[in-house]
């Protein structure tokens, strides 16, 4: 499981980009913007780690 967190966040930290400009479309205020990345990681996290187990 270990092998699959490291390759998570690697694709996370390629793609946060992208992720903070879809945050950013969506929500007007900082702290919503921070929230919503927040939920999109998890739930990216969520959807990855159903298909590793």
């Amino acid at each position: 499981m270990k092998e699959a967190e490291n390759i998570f966040l690697n694709l996370i930290n390629q793609h946060k980009g992208i992720i903070h400009r879809i945050s950013k479309m969506y929500m007007k205020d900082a702290e919503e913007q921070r929230d919503l990345f927040q939920e999109i990681v998890l739930q990216l996290w969520k959807a990855c780690s159903d298909r590793v187990r």
